[in-house]
């Protein structure tokens, strides 16, 4: 049970440090009030993430932003469809570039903003995996 324990902790602090290579924030439009969302490689390696077409989940002050998850389902099971990456507006960030999400929906006026990439997801259209998290 110890080491099961020890486990899971590592496990946790090996995606936070993978996740921890790009940084997420937002900035406000003077002039129009629009919520921004920018994402900063701040790691040492290239990073592919996806900028547009992604959907935004949100309840109470929490927006998670994701993109489809398209399946096909045959057989009783479910098969995850690999799709046309150009569609999510994939940009390859070298290490200290920054990039915006392409026409956010922020409907709150205050809260958390999530930019989620499952694992399973990423690896199968080669585009980084993670959660990284900010507050406006």
């Amino acid at each position: 049970m110890k080491t099961l324990i020890l486990f899971l902790f590592a496990l946790q602090i090996l995606n936070s440090t993978y996740a921890a290579n790009l940084t997420l924030f937002t900035d406000k439009s003077r002039a129009t009030g629009e919520v921004r969302i920018y994402i900063q490689n701040t790691g040492e390696e290239e990073q592919i993430v996806l900028t547009k077409n992604l959907t935004f989940m949100g309840a109470e002050n929490e927006i998670t932003i994701s993109p489809d998850r398209h399946v096909l389902v045959k057989e009783g099971g479910m098969i995850t469809l690999k799709e046309d990456i150009a569609f999510y507006g994939a940009v390859s960030l070298k290490p200290g570039e920054t990039t915006y999400v392409r026409r956010p929906v922020i409907d709150i006026k205050s809260g958390t903003i999530k930019y989620k990439i499952r694992k399973p997801w990423a690896k199968m259209h080669g585009v980084w995996s993670g959660t990284i998290v900010t507050t406006f």
